[in-house]
């Protein structure tokens, strides 16, 4: 058996919002997860909060700087090719093809 402390949260998206308790909880080992057993409530653990909050904030603007520097670096094929070739892609939606 392994007892341990956690702190239950609102999420949003799977990002934590609001805690809603601190936990006393309990489970036995295992190589699956197995049923965990709730044995009191406990005072909130602010340090657990603010550990969560600070991961979970880290996360998501990691993410956000992931997304932005993909964006930057992306290759605008429309304006690459219509310089290149002469292609231009509102042609290419124009075009009806029959069936």
């Amino acid at each position: 058996m392994e007892r341990f402390t956690t702190t239950v949260f609102v999420v949003f998206f799977y990002f934590p919002l609001v805690p809603t308790g601190t936990y006393l909880a309990e489970r036995e080992r295992g190589f699956f997860a197995n049923p965990i057993t709730f044995l009191e409530k406990l005072p909130l653990d602010w340090e657990q909060v603010l550990k969560v909050w600070v991961v979970a904030a880290g996360s998501l603007l990691a993410l956000i700087w992931v997304f932005k520097r993909c964006r930057a670096y992306s290759i605008d094929l429309e304006s690459l090719l219509s310089r290149d070739r002469g292609i231009s892609f509102s042609s290419f939606n124009q075009q009806r093809i029959p069936v």
